[in-house]
């Protein structure tokens, strides 16, 4: 997840290699969102899922299994000598050292598993649904005409 702040050039930066990782790693879902926004919304939340607290923006939070695993400031993940750039080495090392980059999207199966107690709810609303009701037609005098009200 980026949490990106529209006036950093290294948000900007961060977003076109974010681009070309998603390319490569297609089991990975990357997200972006506008950083003030979302943690002035979700403050609360942000305190309780967020590893350190409420980041410095822009940030990057690594996300596994639905947990927020990690964050970093975009300020680690820059060069030293320019702020406005992100070491891509940086970024993918740190993906990569929290094991969150994918290069295989998870199985067609996995993705659209129907659990076995909502099959058997679908399997119950099917089954006990009210018989179809026969539709009335009007009869205009054009033979072959079946038009419904």
């Amino acid at each position: 997840l980026h949490l990106f702040d529209s006036q950093s050039d290294a948000s900007a930066s961060l977003d076109l290699y974010l681009e070309e990782l998603a390319l490569q790693f297609r089991g990975t879902k990357f997200i972006r969102s506008d950083g003030h926004m979302t943690l002035a919304l979700e403050s609360s939340l942000a305190q309780k899922v967020l590893p350190r607290g409420r980041p410095d923006l822009p940030a990057l939070v690594a996300i596994k299994d639905g947990v927020a695993i990690q964050t970093s400031p975009l300020k680690l993940l820059t060069d030293r000598n320019d702020n406005e750039n992100i070491v891509k080495e940086a970024v993918h090392d740190w993906l990569r050292q929290l094991n969150v980059l994918h290069e295989r999207p998870p199985a067609l199966e996995a993705l659209c598993h129907i659990r076995p107690e909502e099959a058997a709810l679908l399997d119950h609303l099917a089954q006990s649904g009210p018989p179809p009701q026969q539709q009335e037609y009007f009869r205009c005098g054009v033979p072959g005409c079946q038009k419904t009200f």
